[in-house]
């Protein structure tokens, strides 16, 4: 089963509100990791908070905003 075939099993709160619903919602390989989310020329960072929220796509693990970074040229 690749990434996209896998279910999604976190959500990204907070961060820039130009970040869509289908963006937040995603598969994360390690739930103890920060999850980078590249948005132009920067990445959005989104630390894992232990809690768990209720979605269509079931139970999620939360992941909330907590800066950003300049993507390196």
């Amino acid at each position: 089963m690749t990434a996209r075939e896998q279910p999604a099993n976190a959500f990204l709160l907070g961060g820039p509100p130009h970040i869509s619903k289908t963006e937040r919602t995603r598969v994360v390989d390690n739930p103890s990791e920060v999850v980078k989310l590249r948005h132009g020329n920067q990445y959005e960072h989104f630390t894992p908070t232990g809690e768990q929220t209720e979605a269509d796509e079931g139970t999620l693990l939360v992941f909330r905003w907590s800066g950003c970074t300049r993507v390196a040229e």
